[in-house]
């Protein structure tokens, strides 16, 4: 943690809300609107300070000004779209197997990868390929099983990144980017046992928190900000 308060975790604080999920915020508004009102209201700074304290007294969260500092490259997690759980797991996964993206060189292979998982998240596999856990010994490995490993092991890197945050920091983001149950049952587990339905490989316990910051430095870049 850092002494010095970078702008960039200023700027939650000052409007955390916008890191929260749509329907966490719904709950707080009710039915009284669409969800594009709803979502316009969550961002008004008359309405949102009141629906962060009520979001604080309902989910037992620490005040965003009492929040312990993120480590400088930690923070973009906090900046990324609170929708963007998803993309930020395909990515860490992509960088995980991207000897298995890397290694392809024919031009309707890659643009058939590219269909299948994004190209963005693939772009992502390339450029980070330094981290990557696994060899291209399985060269043959379908894309469905290959699209099962990227699921599992981007999962496993977001739990592993998740369980060394400070409690109170890990609580903001559970209603927003990390929403996924799974990622809930990790919190904690650090270098014990993983939950029966979370395969954590050791080399994912070792490189897992790298892979998840250039994730998300990935996708910042990309421009995938909170709203």
């Amino acid at each position: 943690m850092s002494s010095a308060v970078p702008d960039t975790w200023q700027d939650f604080i000052a409007s955390p809300a916008r890191s929260v999920a749509l329907r966490w915020l719904s709950a707080m508004l009710g039915d009284v609107a669409d969800e594009a009102t709803q979502t316009a209201l969550a961002q008004h700074p008359r309405f949102e300070q009141r629906l962060v304290e009520r979001l604080i007294a309902q989910h037992k969260l620490t005040p965003p000004a009492a929040l312990p500092v993120p480590a400088e490259e930690d923070i973009a997690l906090f900046r990324l779209s609170p929708d963007a759980g998803s993309d930020l797991v395909r990515h860490c996964g992509m960088i995980c197997h991207a000897p298995l993206f890397v290694r392809e060189i024919r031009a309707p292979r890659v643009v058939a990868l590219k269909e299948r998982f994004g190209e963005a998240p693939f772009l992502a596999a390339l450029a980070n390929r330094e981290l990557a856990i696994v060899d291209t010994g399985n060269a043959h490995v379908d894309d469905d099983a290959l699209a099962h490993a990227v699921q599992r092991d981007g999962l496993a890197c977001f739990a592993v990144w998740l369980s060394r945050q400070p409690t109170e920091l890990a609580n903001w983001l559970r209603l927003g980017i990390a929403e996924d149950r799974r990622l809930s049952q990790a919190q904690g587990t650090s270098q014990e046992a993983s939950p029966d339905d979370l395969e954590i490989a050791p080399a994912v316990r070792e490189k897992g928190i790298d892979i998840v910051r250039r994730a998300a430095s990935a996708m910042l870049k990309r421009g995938e900000l909170t709203p």
